[in-house]
């Protein structure tokens, strides 16, 4: 379990809707934890804790956006609960 594998989950639940869909209609964490195994992520609760915490990193694109005065939400599905949740 480690860190890098936390940190490429939380980019991927980021940025891949269908991935972040199947893990959000999920029935059970049972089910999220065999997608997640499934997929090659390996991580604790602890781990995916730390990532969520780490400082935001933004991309051009979110630059110029904030930049020019749009409201960026950083967070998938606009919660951070939504990716606590998919990685429980």
């Amino acid at each position: 379990m480690c860190l890098r594998s936390a940190r490429l989950f939380f980019k991927r639940f980021k940025e891949d809707d269908a991935f972040r869909s199947i893990l959000e209609n999920a029935p059970d964490d049972s089910t999220r934890q065999e997608i997640r195994n499934r997929e090659g992520y390996d991580f604790t609760r602890e781990e995916i804790q730390l990532v969520m915490n780490e400082p935001l990193e933004l991309d051009f694109e979110d630059l110029e956006a904030v930049a020019g005065g749009q409201d960026v939400d950083p967070s998938p599905s606009g919660t951070p609960e939504g990716v606590a949740a998919a990685a429980v």
